[in-house]
C-alpha cells in the first residue's frame, strides 16, 4: 500500500513514526518528526491538498507549543492558515494561534489574528468572517474603571459585520462594546447615546420595529440625558413619523445629515432603510408619549434652575 501513497501521505507517515517510541526509541524525535511534517506540507501545496497541508502546518505548530515556544507556533499557524482556502480549517488554525497569544497574555495580538482571519473570508464566507469578528471582540475582559483599550478591535469588526451584511451579529458586538464603555460612562458618554442610535437603525433595517422601539426604550431608562441628548431627539424624531404613519418623513430623516454621526457603515445603511407601512404604530405612538413626558419634565427642571430666587423663598427663621 505504501507505493501507492502520494509522497506527503509519505512523509505524513515518516513524521509519525518519528513521534512513536520503540524498543530502541524511548522518547519522540521531535526534531525529526518536525522536518518530515515540513516536508509533507511542502508536497501537499504541491499537489494541491490543502487541508493536508494544513494538518501538517498544525501538527509542526503542535510540537512547538510542546516545547513553550507560544508566539513562534502560533506566528507560524497564523502564516499557514493564509494559504488554506477551506474557510473552516482556516478559521480553527488562526482560533489556535489566537489562543496561544492570549495563553502567552498578548490580548492585543489575540484579537488582531481573529480579526486578520475574519477579513479573509469576507468576500467568500460571511458566517465564518462575522464570527471571527465577535470572538476578536470577546478577548478583551470588561474591567470595572479602566479606559478601554479594545477600540480599534471594534471599529474594525464592526465595519466588517455591517459591510457583510450580517446585522445581528453587528447589534451584537455594539452591545459587547456597550458593556466595556459602561464602565466608565462619563468618559464615554457620547459613545454609548452614539450606539444606542446604531442599534436602532440596524432593528428598522432588519424591519423590526418593535425591537428598534424595545431598544430606544431601554435607551430612555438605562442611559442618562439620553432623552434630551442630540441623539435622544433625533431617535424620536424618526419614532414619530412611524407612530404618525409619515413614511416619506421617515425616509427624510434617516437620509438626513444628522445621521451621518454615526460610524460610516451605519450611516450608509441608515440612507437604505425604507419605512414599512405595516410597523407597529402603538409601540411608536406610546414612546413618542412618553418622550414627551421626558421632555416636559426636563424643560420645567431647567425653568425651575433658571428662576430667579426672591426673599420670600428664604426661610430666615
Amino acid at each position: 500500500e505504501h507505493w501507492r501513497m502520494s509522497e506527503g501521505e509519505k512523509k505524513l507517515a515518516e513524521a509519525k513514526k518519528w513521534m512513536t517510541t520503540t524498543m530502541f526509541r524511548w522518547t519522540p524525535d521531535v526534531i525529526k518528526a518536525m522536518g518530515a511534517y515540513e516536508e509533507a506540507a511542502k508536497a501537499f501545496r504541491r499537489e494541491g491538498k490543502f487541508n493536508k497541508f494544513a494538518q501538517a502546518k498544525t501538527e509542526i505548530s503542535k510540537l512547538l507549543y510542546g516545547q513553550g515556544r507560544l508566539l513562534k507556533a502560533g506566528a507560524d499557524l497564523e502564516a499557514a492558515a493564509i494559504e488554506v482556502k477551506d474557510s473552516k480549517v482556516a478559521a480553527k488554525m488562526y482560533e489556535m494561534a489566537a489562543g496561544w497569544y492570549m495563553e502567552k497574555g498578548s490580548v492585543d495580538r489575540c484579537a488582531r489574528t481573529l480579526v486578520k482571519a475574519g477579513r479573509q473570508f469576507e468576500d467568500s464566507d460571511a458566517k465564518t468572517a462575522s464570527a471571527l469578528m465577535l470572538k476578536a471582540m470577546k478577548t478583551y475582559p470588561v474591567v470595572e474603571g479602566r479606559r478601554v483599550i479594545n477600540m480599534d478591535t471594534y471599529n474594525a469588526a464592526l465595519g466588517s459585520i455591517m459591510r457583510l451584511k450580517m446585522y445581528g451579529d453587528a447589534d451584537e458586538c455594539i452591545k459587547i462594546q456597550l458593556a466595556h464603555w459602561a464602565t466608565k460612562p462619563e468618559d464615554y458618554a457620547r459613545y454609548i447615546m452614539k450606539a444606542w442610535l446604531s442599534r436602532m437603525v440596524i432593528k428598522f433595517a432588519e424591519n423590526d420595529s418593535n425591537a428598534a422601539i424595545a431598544v430606544l426604550t431601554e435607551a430612555i431608562t438605562k442611559v442618562p440625558r439620553f432623552a434630551e441628548s442630540a441623539f435622544g431627539k433625533l431617535a424620536i424624531k424618526v419614532v414619530e413619523a412611524v407612530a404618525r404613519g409619515q413614511g416619506e418623513r421617515f425616509n427624510t430623516v434617516l437620509r438626513g445629515p444628522e445621521f451621518k454621526v454615526l460610524d460610516n457603515e451605519v450611516a450608509r445603511l441608515a440612507r437604505k432603510v425604507e419605512y414599512n407601512e405595516a410597523w407597529d404604530k402603538e409601540s411608536a405612538k406610546a414612546l413618542a408619549a412618553k418622550y414627551a413626558e421626558i421632555e416636559e419634565e426636563h424643560a420645567e427642571a431647567v425653568a425651575e434652575a433658571a428662576a430667579p430666587v426672591t426673599t420670600d423663598e428664604i426661610d430666615i427663621s
